[in-house]
């Protein structure tokens, strides 16, 4: 499975009238969520959609291209960019259902080669740390700069801090793929779902 993410430029008072045109898109794929940056890139809305091929996702972008009227957001739209992942084999997303409303998305970057390694990682450490909070998805770029997102769901942001420490203090996390190696760039947002949003 790939999971494309549309970072959109919107003002933040359109937030909500731009959700719901995104939501009625007939685009190719499934889309899981709509979130709204509360902490991160501001002014953004995140749209995550899923696809069962890289055909899909090509026939997706190709369409968005080509389209005279980006996501159905004419007069809103002042601008976006695309990023999307695969999955690795064993790990299953959750593709709707209430975990939030606190969402975040983490993206890495990660060294040429390297993804094995981290991959292997997250495989070992990820059933043990899942038992805290959800993690929606994870993957790895299939274009541009190498990088690793993942996503992940919580109650609230003081949660999220009380989770992420009480994980850290268990040793249920981090998976501590290189250590001793510094950090690749990093970055995070946090995300409030929309209005018919699939994952709220």
């Amino acid at each position: 499975m790939l999971i494309d993410f549309a970072f959109i430029d919107i003002p933040a008072r359109d937030h909500p009238v731009a959700a719901g045109r995104l939501l009625e898109e007939t685009a190719p794929g499934r889309i899981l969520g709509c979130w709204s940056v509360e902490i991160g890139q501001l002014n953004h809305l995140v749209l995550a959609r899923a696809h069962d091929s890289a055909a899909e996702l090509g026939a997706a972008r190709a369409d968005l291209a080509w389209s005279d009227d980006p996501f159905g957001l004419a007069g809103l739209l002042r601008g976006y960019r695309t990023e999307a992942y695969a999955l690795p084999d064993w790990f299953a997303p959750i593709l709707s259902g209430r975990h939030g409303p606190c969402y975040e998305l983490r993206i890495y970057g990660v060294r040429p080669g390297s993804f094995p390694v981290l991959d292997a990682a997250w495989q070992q450490k990820l059933p043990r740390r899942a038992r805290y909070s959800p993690v929606i998805m994870a993957g790895v770029s299939v274009e541009g700069t190498p990088r690793f997102a993942h996503l992940w769901a919580y109650e609230s942001l003081a949660a999220r801090q009380a989770i992420r420490a009480r994980a850290q203090a268990d040793g249920a996390w981090p998976p501590g793929a290189f250590p001793g190696a510094p950090p690749p760039p990093m970055q995070t947002m946090i995300l409030t779902p929309l209005p018919g949003s699939p994952l709220t």
